[in-house]
């Protein structure tokens, strides 16, 4: 497969994104994140580049859908610092957007990756949108 057909399927990628959904494109691109297959296929050179745009088009899943493109972007831009951080901004101008469950995960992606100080904010930020009302039993039988 020459290296055009591989923009052409980054391309396809991209206008799956707009038109249908930005699950499947953030999917396809993270379980893709190590790149080896391209390596071996186009090269150094050319596997970086097209690494590099992927992560491009993961920032935008994430900037268009923040809940369900937060772990898949985050996996996938996590071999780079600089998008793994851009990654984790734009989660956390989201927070507001996402359910707690959402964020524990990606707090819990993130710890299991050496980053308990972010994960920890984002933990906080979860806590803050948990709410147990006023008649919700919160004891168990049995328990004093």
């Amino acid at each position: 497969m020459t290296a055009d057909r591989r923009w052409q399927d980054l391309f396809h990628m991209w206008t799956t994104f707009i038109l249908f959904s930005s699950i499947p494109v953030a999917a396809v691109l993270a379980g893709h994140r190590t790149g080896r297959s391209l390596i071996d296929v186009v090269g150094y050179g050319e596997a970086g580049r097209l690494k590099e745009a992927g992560r491009r088009v993961a920032i935008e899943c994430l900037r268009e859908d923040p809940r369900e493109c937060a772990l898949p972007s985050l996996s996938l831009c996590e071999s780079d610092p600089v998008t793994a951080e851009t990654c984790y901004k734009i989660i956390l101008k989201c927070a507001g957007h996402l359910a707690s469950q959402k964020l524990f995960e990606v707090a819990h992606h993130i710890d299991s990756r050496g980053y308990p100080a972010r994960a920890f904010n984002l933990a906080l930020l979860a806590v803050e949108g948990v709410t147990i009302s006023f008649n919700q039993v919160s004891w168990f039988p049995g328990t004093p």
